[in-house]
């Protein structure tokens, strides 16, 4: 689920910038729900 409408590019420069914790589901990479909204919150 997307809730801002952030380039793919730009969200992989903030997780790198930030530190995001990442993990893998099916194959896919998502972002720790909590670093992403203490960056774009």
């Amino acid at each position: 689920m997307t809730l801002w409408k952030v380039p793919s590019g730009t969200v992989y420069w903030l997780a790198n910038k930030h530190s995001w914790r990442r993990y893998k589901v099916c194959g896919r990479v998502h972002y720790h729900p909590q670093d992403v909204l203490d960056t774009l919150g």
